[in-house]
């Protein structure tokens, strides 16, 4: 949503050109922040 939204604000400042590169590692960025969301950690065994 962030990364739309960018874009759209760009787009209506006149800015057409877009930094491959950069795009790229904010792609991935976000990504790895969505699958970090996704991780789950199991709780601690009660091993005694």
């Amino acid at each position: 949503m962030a990364l739309r939204d960018a874009l759209a604000t760009m787009h209506l400042r006149g800015e057409r050109e877009l930094h491959t590169e950069t795009l790229a590692r904010a792609l991935r960025l976000l990504d790895g922040e969505r699958r970090a969301g996704r991780v789950t950690v199991p709780p601690p065994s009660s091993a005694s």
